[in-house]
């Protein structure tokens, strides 16, 4: 064989040999550093998820802004409603305050926590002689969530109990100064009632007394007499709806 094949076959070697060595060269690097650059790959993503995440919060925490902002609770002119607290433009406590039978809050708290994801963060309620309650409710607007489960911020049990009026009896009334007094049996207890009474295991309060009955209110702001119990009316209906 001649100087000059040797030679040229000893450069194909030398590139042959060249090029396997940067191969080898190129995998040995890849395999070093691939975890860093796919965990580096990995952390990217996640990232951008976590950003897409936080806008979509951001989004559905404006649209609830604006669906409080717009909520229209026009129909209930006894409410009143105010924004407490802000942040970055948007509600962050509001508060509902108003005076109104059970019957008419309940449907308020219903509207409110079927639009809004909200919390209570303080109530007060406070039961006129009429029956009404007079409420004052701070709440919490909170990140929206689905299948939010309902709070009961009421007083009392919404349901008014059934009116029976062989538990009742009114026995005598007194007048002592400006105010008068009844005496009165609801099932086997006995209460001095006087106008303002409330009692919690009937769901009543007791509108006015009278020298011969006494008014009842319930939640609902249906109204009932109870009469002044005589030997002639003992097996009577002594409790009677009066009519609004």
């Amino acid at each position: 064989m001649s100087p000059f094949k040797s030679s040229a076959l000893n450069m194909s070697f030398l590139r042959m040999l060249n090029g396997r060595l940067i191969l080898l060269f190129l995998f040995l690097q890849l395999a070093i550093w691939y975890p860093f650059l796919f965990s580096a790959y990995e952390d990217w993503q996640r990232e951008e998820k976590n950003l897409a995440n936080a806008w979509q919060r951001w989004h559905k925490v404006q649209r609830q802004d604006d669906r409080l902002l717009a909520m229209s609770l026009s129909n209930w002119d006894w409410l009143d409603q105010a924004a407490i607290q802000t942040r970055n433009r948007l509600v962050t406590i509001w508060r509902l305050e108003g005076v109104a039978h059970i019957t008419q809050w309940q449907p308020v708290l219903e509207v409110v926590q079927e639009t809004l994801a909200v919390s209570v963060m303080g109530v007060e309620w406070q039961r006129q002689v009429d029956g009404r309650w007079q409420g004052i409710i701070e709440l919490d607007v909170q990140l929206p969530m689905a299948n939010r489960e309902f709070e009961n911020w009421l007083p009392t049990p919404f349901r008014t109990p059934h009116f029976n009026a062989r538990d009742w009896r009114l026995f005598s009334t007194m007048k002592s100064a400006d105010r008068r007094s009844a005496l009165v049996q609801f099932r086997r207890k006995q209460y001095w009632l006087h106008e303002g009474s409330w009692v919690p295991e009937a769901g009543v309060s007791v509108l006015s007394v009278l020298a011969d009955r006494v008014i009842l209110v319930a939640k609902d702001g249906s109204q009932y007499r109870l009469l002044l119990t005589t030997r002639r009316s003992e097996d009577d209906n002594l409790l009677q709806e009066v009519a609004d």
